[in-house]
């Protein structure tokens, strides 16, 4: 059997798939997964112990026609897009399955700003694998898990005190904790714990905000690549992240975690599957308002964030460690 995954991005989804290659190996230890993804994620897919070949998708004809050359018994679509719609439509295959979004369910968590534990988005991925002839659905879903990626370049890192791993961004503002708090945070720690901030390159400036006026962390947001951060993260003692892919990543490497949530809310579907996560979320009554974030509290406000005190975090980051 030959099973191609679609699932361009983004991080923390993509992430939340790994489960859906492990399922498939163990219903079908034989098969042939493969993964398309954009190469910005090929990094994170080729740490799914499942996957046999990763594939980079590329918006062009040639690679369109090189995907005409390959057969597969199944075309699992994970992301349901126009773009991977038209790759399920140009790959040869025999069966093609598409996992659903409940949007309708989703927008009524957002409407009615409903609190109750959702469905796990790794559920819903998962649903899509009953379509297959002769798989059975294990009794628990499993989590996602990452093999950690050995790299010379990447030396274990030594620190006296334990490690805190901060990611002070996200993909939109009303996703991310006031940097303000997680720098009271740092301060009021910062005797007992060493800290690095970490992010993409973009987010440098939020590691200068934090780093400054004599707080004792280091600012090491750009500075890996995909796989190196995945090997950092594997060697932190706590991760500390808003809504985001870092939270999902820490969650796969099992990594004592606190996720704060703001605009979203855990009943959409993307808390952290990990035992030992810590969600801050205050389960206001104007949450959830969006599904992905926005630019600006819609109230103005900003409760949801500016009101989790750095008190609760400091007590979050000592009964986990």
């Amino acid at each position: 059997m030959k099973i191609l995954i679609l699932r361009l991005s983004s991080l923390g989804d993509i992430v939340l798939t790994e489960p859906v290659t492990a399922e498939l190996r163990r219903s079908f230890p034989s098969a042939q997964i493969h993964y398309l993804t954009k190469a910005a994620f090929k990094p994170i897919a080729e740490c799914f112990e499942s996957v046999d070949k990763v594939i980079c998708y590329e918006k062009n004809v040639a690679f369109h026609l090189s995907l005409l050359k390959e057969r597969y018994d199944i075309v699992l679509d994970l992301h349901a897009k126009l773009s991977t719609m038209i790759v399920g439509l140009m790959v040869p295959h025999k069966h093609l399955l598409r996992y659903s979004k409940e949007h309708g369910r989703r927008r009524t968590i957002i409407r009615e700003h409903i609190k109750t534990n959702g469905t796990s988005t790794v559920e819903l991925y998962l649903k899509a694998l009953s379509g297959i002839e002769g798989y059975q659905a294990p009794e628990s879903y499993p989590k996602p898990k990452l093999v950690i990626p050995q790299m010379n370049q990447i030396p274990k890192m030594e620190h006296a005190k334990p490690l805190i791993a901060v990611f002070p961004g996200a993909t939109h503002q009303t996703k991310m904790l006031p940097v303000g708090k997680l720098k009271e945070l740092i301060g009021r720690l910062g005797n007992e714990f060493n800290f690095i901030i970490l992010g993409t390159r973009e987010e440098h400036y939020l590691g200068e905000l934090l780093s400054g006026d004599g707080v004792d962390c280091q600012n090491l947001c750009g500075h890996y690549n995909l796989p190196e951060l995945v090997r950092v993260l594997s060697q932190v003692d706590l991760v500390v992240t808003n809504d985001s892919g870092p939270m999902h990543l820490a969650a796969a490497l099992e990594k004592p975690q606190i996720a704060c949530f703001g605009a979203t809310h855990p009943s959409l579907g993307f808390s952290p599957l990990n035992s030992n996560a810590k969600v801050m979320s205050l389960d206001l009554d104007c949450q959830p308002c969006s599904l992905h974030g926005g630019d600006s509290c819609p109230l103005g406000h900003f409760a949801c964030m500016n009101t989790i005190s750095v008190e609760s975090l400091e007590q979050a980051v000592r009964s986990l460690l």
